[in-house]
Formats: structure tokens, C-alpha cells, sequence
């Protein structure tokens, strides 16, 4: 004799036409940040807006200075709505961890905060209590002439979306 009663109920309703609700190649619906079918514009730099420098550690100095002023500052995602507040060791975390090109792209970040896409939500994996989970977003960016794709990540705390890295990544690569 079973132990499991499974009872299953298959709705559907007579308005629907499936035309007029595009999917996307995985077959869900809808572009996922209310952007439509098409691509966003890259957020766009010429590749000086930090000046000119001679070396790495002048570059690094650099993007710190101009980065902070970001710092403190929270900018609302425009896809989730999630208000993400830079802060100074989001700031140095990505100065210390980054080549040239991230460093030359701190002036874009409230831009890229603001048009990136979630593209994932993962429980932090370090298991930080204070954590609730680490948010990958992604924006498209112009440097140089040189398109990218800037990956961004926000750690999520109880108290707000904080900024805490980003990454380029060269498109068609």
C-alpha cells in the first residue's frame, strides 16, 4: 500500500496565447531585467578619465582617490531595485585585485550599478553569518574602443547590498 498521495491539479487559462509571451533560449520568459529584447548600451570611457600615470602604484592611487568619492554612496540597481551602497573596502578590494582595465573603470561604477543585470544569487561560500547571499551582476562596458563585460559582485548583508568587487571580462573571448 502506497504511503505518498500525490494529487496533481493542471490549470490553464483560456486567454493565454503563448505568441505573446516571448521566451528566452533557456525558455523563461521574459529578458530578466525588464530591458526588452534588446541589449543595453555599454556604459562608454575613452580610457583617461584617471589621468596619466607611470606606473601600476600611481594607477592604483589613482582609481583609490577617485573611487572614494563613490564611497558612502548607494546607487539603485534600475533591474532589481536594490539600492547598492559602495564602500571604501569595495573600492580597495577591487584596486588590489585588479589589472589595468579594472582600475581605469572605477569612474564607470555608478553607471554599471545602476544598468547591471542580476545574473546570480548564491549563499556566500565562505558561510559568513552576517552575509545572506553574493549577487553576480553583469553590464556591458566600453574602454578604449574595447568592449567588455563588467562583472560586478554585491554581498548582501541584512542591513543592504553592499559593492564589493569587479572583473572584466574582453567580449567575443
Amino acid at each position: 500500500m502506497a504511503k505518498h498521495l500525490h494529487i496533481y491539479f493542471h490549470t490553464y487559462d483560456a486567454s493565454w496565447e503563448e505568441s505573446k509571451h516571448p521566451r528566452s533560449a533557456n525558455g523563461q520568459f521574459g529578458s530578466g531585467g525588464g530591458a526588452g529584447t534588446s541589449a543595453a548600451a555599454p556604459t562608454t570611457l575613452i580610457g583617461d578619465e584617471l589621468g596619466d600615470f607611470t606606473s601600476m602604484k600611481e594607477l592604483r592611487q589613482k582609481a583609490i582617490a577617485y573611487g572614494k568619492q563613490f564611497a558612502g554612496k548607494k546607487f539603485k540597481n534600475v533591474a532589481t531595485g536594490n539600492q547598492i551602497e559602495v564602500t571604501n573596502g569595495g573600492i580597495r578590494h577591487t584596486v588590489a585585485t585588479g589589472h589595468d582595465e579594472v582600475l581605469r573603470s572605477i569612474p564607470a561604477l555608478p553607471d554599471l550599478l545602476t544598468r547591471a543585470r542580476l545574473i546570480d544569487s548564491q549563499p556566500d561560500k565562505r558561510g559568513d553569518p552576517n552575509v545572506k547571499a553574493v549577487e553576480t551582476y553583469s553590464a556591458p562596458l566600453k574602454l578604449d574602443g574595447k568592449s567588455y563585460r563588467a562583472v560586478i559582485t554585491v554581498k548582501v548583508f541584512y542591513d543592504g547590498h553592499r559593492y564589493y568587487n569587479q572583473g572584466l571580462v574582453r567580449e567575443g573571448e
